[in-house]
């Protein structure tokens, strides 16, 4: 089983930089009267609890199959990651019906100076986190890290999009149209769910795919039929049927060949053809269950 210490450390550095932006920028948002930055907090503070959730999820799929687990514990990635899918998507619902709730009541008066200066270095620290967990998915087939990055690059362009929103502010308010300003803050907080929202939904949409075992999108099978195609040339099949599934970071992988029936091939061959299968299979998938099967009989492809 390999060694998931590398994910976890990332997704414990996501969790230790979430918590203290949390922190941060619910006590600024009350602070300074931004519902924009308050928003911003709660959404790291839901990413904690969701970070938390991956760490204990990651280190249960390292633990491979048992007794109760026969085919392994793969299926927990998916399920978590449609549950913190779910978890975002309410929290931006709940949200942008407080946004549309204070428009409807004259906005709020937000204290633009202040609240620039914390979107300003939460633009930084976003984006800082998004690199970092980028370069450290590239080497984890992981859809927890993806997410976790997905998370983080909302909220780089949330911080973006509310440091022009305070500069839009600060010039509305410096060229006297007050009338405006008190709406600026919470209409920030609806475009930042408009832009929320396609990464819990993509993900949500692609994990419940895998949930249903449906068959994985088109370019996994297609790193996987060159290779199943020379094997077929190399052992005289006639025929093949490939079964192919993906969930979370295992790739499920069943081969039938086609082979005639007065020329069966002997357990060795057999061996050294599952072992050519699962060499394909880890380079798709560094995870992988295969089976292999040889048979005279077409109903049994």
């Amino acid at each position: 089983m390999k060694d998931a210490s590398p994910e976890i450390k990332l997704l414990i550095v996501s969790t230790v930089v979430a918590l203290v932006f949390a922190v941060v920028g619910i006590f600024w948002g009350l602070a300074v009267d931004s519902r924009t930055v308050v928003f911003d907090g709660m959404y790291s503070f839901v990413s904690v609890l969701l970070s938390l959730g991956s760490i204990v999820i990651v280190r249960k799929i390292t633990l491979g199959e048992s007794e109760r687990f026969p085919f392994g514990r793969a299926a927990l990635e998916p399920i978590l990651v449609v549950f913190r899918s779910l978890v975002l998507i309410g929290f931006f619902v709940s949200s942008g019906i407080s946004a549309v709730f204070d428009l409807m009541h004259g906005g709020t008066a937000t204290a633009f100076g202040p609240a620039l200066m914390f979107s300003s270095l939460s633009v930084l620290a976003c984006a800082g986190m998004v690199i970092y967990l980028d370069r450290g998915s590239r080497h984890a087939a992981s859809d927890l890290l993806r997410a976790e990055r997905d998370q983080w690059r909302g909220d780089t362009l949330l911080s973006f999009g509310v440091t022009l929103g305070f500069l839009g502010g600060m010039v509305c308010r410096r060229m006297g149209w007050d009338n405006w300003v008190s709406f600026i803050d919470p209409s920030m907080v609806l475009i930042a769910i408009a832009c929320f929202l396609p990464w819990p939904t993509i993900s949500l949409l692609k994990s419940a795919r895998e949930m249903i075992t449906m068959a994985p999108p088109p370019d996994v099978l297609a790193q996987l039929e060159p290779g199943i195609e020379v094997l077929c040339d190399e052992y005289g099949f006639s025929e093949k049927r490939v079964y192919l599934l993906k969930i979370g970071r295992e790739l499920r992988l069943e081969v039938n060949f086609l082979h005639a029936p007065d020329d069966a091939p002997s357990v060795r061959a057999m061996d050294v053809l599952r072992d050519k299968v699962l060499h394909l299979a880890h380079q798709v998938s560094s995870m992988a269950w295969v089976n292999v099967s040889i048979t005279s009989d077409r109903k049994w492809l």
